[in-house]
């Protein structure tokens, strides 16, 4: 205390020798975090991860008619969207563009991580109208292991199947197990009802209630944006996140006297 209001007095008392003034040793302990903390930290560490991932997708650009989808209307082009969307997913990321200016006619387009799949407004993806382009997509999709079990409500019945069925000819867009992916019609600022058409095949199928399909089905995914799209005709439910996080629909327009 007297050094504090003195600085002058170390001075002054201090003997005719050398004096050695050394701190003592204490070990530093890293603090830990709980609590707050601890949740910002997680927050951080994921932001983090997907910018970086954010990063590495942005480094891939192609169009699905290098796989041989064409938007003419006619040609079946669900084989070359989902090639591009695996090629782009098997090279860490990237964007796959349908920008081809007219009407691309697909089955279930299956979504994988770290992929934005880009729909050009004067772009549409039109559910096919055959049945033989559609596929089952029911035993691929899951569910978590702590979330299966027996149903308190239904004595000898399970919570959920043991499979997820995304309609009985698949969704038009599925997931399972996938993080980080976008689908989008759009700019942010395009108008309600002016982003890019996709259209569910309601027409053809919702009146054949065994062999409806879904149209947004995703299953045990993370970090999902579906944004700007004009979403028409779905023959069974439209939006359908099942057991995921952090799952965005965004300025949607959804119509068709088909659509749920």
């Amino acid at each position: 205390a007297a050094l504090r209001r003195n600085p002058e007095w170390l001075l002054l008392r201090a003997p005719r020798r050398a004096v050695s003034l050394v701190a003592p040793t204490r070990t530093a302990t890293a603090p830990r975090c709980t609590g707050a903390g601890a949740r910002m930290l997680t927050a951080l560490s994921r932001a983090l991860a997907l910018a970086q991932a954010a990063l590495a997708a942005s480094a891939l650009e192609v169009d699905v008619e290098k796989y041989g989808a064409a938007a003419d209307g006619r040609t079946f082009s669900g084989t070359g969207v989902n090639a591009a969307i695996a090629a782009v997913a098997a090279a860490g990321g990237g964007t796959v563009h349908m920008r081809g200016g007219g009407a691309y006619v697909t089955g279930g387009i299956e979504l994988r991580s770290h992929v934005v799949l880009d729909i050009a407004q004067n772009s549409s993806v039109r559910g096919s109208s055959m049945p033989e382009h559609w596929t089952r997509t029911d035993a691929d999709l899951t569910i978590p292991p702590e979330c299966d079990g027996p149903n308190a409500m239904m004595p000898g019945e399970r919570s959920f199947p043991r499979v997820i069925s995304p309609g009985p000819r698949g969704g038009l867009f599925w997931a399972n197990l996938a993080k980080n992916f976008t689908i989008r019609g759009g700019p942010p600022d395009t108008p309600l009802g002016f982003g890019a058409v996709v259209d569910g095949a309601g027409q053809w199928f919702n009146h054949d209630f065994g062999n409806r399909s879904n149209m947004f089905t995703f299953v045990q995914c993370e970090d999902v944006t579906v944004s700007d799209l004009t979403v028409r005709n779905s023959s069974a439910w439209t939006l359908v996140p099942i057991f995921s996080t952090r799952v965005r629909f965004l300025r949607l327009h959804i119509s068709g006297e088909a659509a749920h």
